[in-house]
């Protein structure tokens, strides 16, 4: 659990993990995600506020934290000669509570050669045996920062093997995409300008928000009472809240958002049109 945390560029961070349960940290590229990850694991300055992970307080209890604590960061390295199987034998002498068959029995799962040097292995792969090394360590939280150099192919491998792999941990995927994570993730928070924006359910989020259609976007808007517009662009309205029955005037539609345009809406950015994303591709 984090409350009012001060670390790096965040302020006041309030963020509660949940065992069984995929929390998605959403945000733009250097926004804090991975501060916010190396800090949960002990490995970052806090100035403010409190931070404990399994009934322990970091950063007084820091090695009881990554003993319960599965890592996979955004770019795994390994010994030269190292292999997945003698990873295996190197984290079976440092971790308590490893289990050798299940990281076996994961390795298999996931597709990935015992005897192979992981250092010759792309990244996605790397970060899958990282991923298997994480969650046989039978840990509390596993905390996964999802690079942006990872492609989408590899990303997609990477989330599929936190969906095969994960039982009773909290999960923390740190991703500066959204797209996927709405099929994986049961609650989401949300890092913007160094503040959590949002922090919740998925389903919460999106039962929150609306976009509408705007008559006149030249029209200065009136909103009924329990609605907040969040921004504008061109006739669609960005607004929090329960839409109104009937429509107030000036507004001729209303429809729900996914994640990812939830996600912008609420960070104060828009998706592109159809004619930028035109342009874009033929850039």
């Amino acid at each position: 659990m984090l409350s009012g945390v001060q670390v790096g560029a965040l302020q006041g961070v309030d963020l509660t993990l949940i065992g069984r349960e995929v929390t998605a940290l959403v945000g733009p590229a250097e926004s804090g995600k991975s501060t916010l990850l190396r800090a949960l694991l002990g490995l970052e300055r806090v100035r403010g506020g409190t931070l404990t992970v399994a009934g322990h307080r970091l950063p007084r209890e820091s090695r009881r934290v990554r003993a319960v604590v599965g890592y996979v960061g955004p770019d795994p390295t390994f010994y030269p000669s190292q292999d997945a199987a003698s990873l295996g034998r190197f984290l079976g002498g440092i971790h308590a509570r490893w289990a050798a068959p299940v990281y076996l029995s994961y390795l298999e799962a996931l597709g990935i050669e015992r005897e192979r040097r992981l250092n010759e292995l792309p990244l996605a792969q790397r970060m899958r045996v990282s991923l298997a090394a994480a969650f046989a360590m039978q840990p509390r939280l596993v905390l996964v920062d999802v690079p942006d150099a990872l492609g989408d192919w590899g990303r997609d491998l990477l989330l599929n093997g936190v969906q095969q792999l994960r039982r009773d941990e909290a999960v923390l995927i740190a991703d500066s995409r959204v797209q996927g994570l709405q099929d994986l993730a049961t609650r989401v928070a949300v890092l913007a300008q160094g503040r959590v924006r949002y922090t919740g359910p998925v389903e919460s989020l999106l039962g929150q928000l609306r976009a509408y259609t705007v008559a006149d976007p030249a029209l200065a808007l009136e909103l009924p009472a329990g609605l907040t517009a969040l921004h504008r662009s061109g006739r669609t309205l960005y607004a929090r809240g329960a839409p109104p029955d009937p429509l107030p005037l000036g507004l001729l539609s209303a429809r729900s958002l996914d994640l990812p345009e939830a996600y912008l809406a609420v960070v104060g950015e828009v998706l592109p049109g159809p004619r930028a994303r035109a342009r874009a591709r033929s850039s």
